[in-house]
C-alpha cells in the first residue's frame, strides 16, 4: 500500500486599510493576471507561407503556464506619473494624492551596474504580509505582462514574510535619461511577481483592517530590524559572538 504525504499549504494574509485598494488592487494569484496578448495566440502558427505544417507558439510552453500558476502578482494600486531629471532628481504625482515613493542613498549600491545610470525607486505598498510558513519567496517582474517602460526594472531578491509582518514595497530603478522625462504607470499593472519557493499549495485571505491596527503591525516591522541590527553589532564586538 503506498501513502502520499499531505503537507499543510502555504496560509499568506494580506493587510491594508484602504477600502478601495482592498476592492480593487488586491495582491492576487498569478494566474489572474496572465497577459490578454497570451491569450489570444493561437497554439500553432505558420512561420512561413510555404510551411507544410503548424508550428508549436508560446500557447504551449509549459514554463510559461507553470510560471503563472505559481504565487501572486502585485498590482499597482493608483495611477503615478514620475519625473526623472538628467542629474538623478524624481518627483512622483499618484492620482490619489496619498501614496508615496522614497529613494535609498546611492552610497548603498555603490559598485553595482545601477549605481550611476540609474535611479532607486521604492513604491511603497498598502499592503502588509503575514504568514507562519518558513518558506522563503522569489521577488521578481511580472516580465510577460510588460508595463510600457523600457527604462524601469524590477529589484529581484529573496525573503520570508514570517518572521514579521512584512510591509510589501517594490524596489525599481529607473534609467537617468539624457533630458528630463516623465514616465505614467497605469492602475492595476503588475509591478511584481513574488513567487513561494516550495511545492506546497498557496492559500490567500485579505483583511481590511483599521489604521490602528496597521501602524502597529508597521511598528513590530521596525522594531525588529532595529533590535535585530543592534544584536548583529553586539555579537561583532563580543568575541565569544
Amino acid at each position: 500500500m503506498i501513502f502520499f504525504s499531505r503537507s499543510k499549504p502555504i496560509h499568506l494574509d494580506f493587510f491594508t486599510t484602504n477600502p478601495a485598494i482592498f476592492e480593487h488592487a488586491k495582491p492576487e494569484r498569478a494566474a489572474k493576471f496572465i497577459p490578454q496578448w497570451w491569450k489570444n495566440i493561437p497554439k500553432d502558427g505558420y512561420d512561413h507561407k510555404d510551411d507544410l505544417e503548424p508550428r508549436r507558439t508560446i500557447k504551449r510552453c509549459h514554463a510559461f503556464m507553470e510560471l503563472y500558476n505559481k504565487g501572486f502578482i502585485h498590482p499597482l494600486w493608483s495611477e503615478v506619473n514620475i519625473q526623472i531629471d538628467p542629474d538623478g532628481a524624481y518627483a512622483y504625482q499618484y492620482a490619489d494624492h496619498n501614496s508615496e515613493i522614497i529613494s535609498h542613498q546611492s552610497f548603498q549600491y555603490v559598485g553595482s551596474p545601477f549605481h550611476k545610470q540609474y535611479v532607486q525607486l521604492k513604491f511603497q505598498s498598502p499592503w502588509i504580509a503575514k504568514t507562519k510558513s518558513s518558506a522563503s519567496w522569489l521577488w521578481t517582474c511580472a516580465q510577460w505582462n510588460g508595463i510600457g517602460i523600457k527604462q524601469m526594472i524590477v529589484s529581484h531578491g529573496v525573503f520570508a514574510f514570517n518572521i514579521v509582518p512584512t510591509p510589501l514595497h517594490i524596489n525599481t530603478f529607473f534609467e537617468i535619461p539624457k533630458e528630463r522625462v516623465t514616465h505614467r504607470l497605469n492602475f492595476g499593472i503588475p509591478l511584481a511577481h513574488v513567487i513561494p519557493l516550495s511545492e506546497k499549495k498557496l492559500k490567500m485571505k485579505h483583511h481590511l483592517i483599521n489604521t490602528e491596527e496597521f501602524e502597529k503591525m508597521k511598528k513590530r516591522t521596525t522594531m525588529h530590524f532595529f533590535f535585530s541590527n543592534r544584536l548583529s553589532k553586539a555579537r561583532k564586538m563580543c568575541p565569544y559572538g
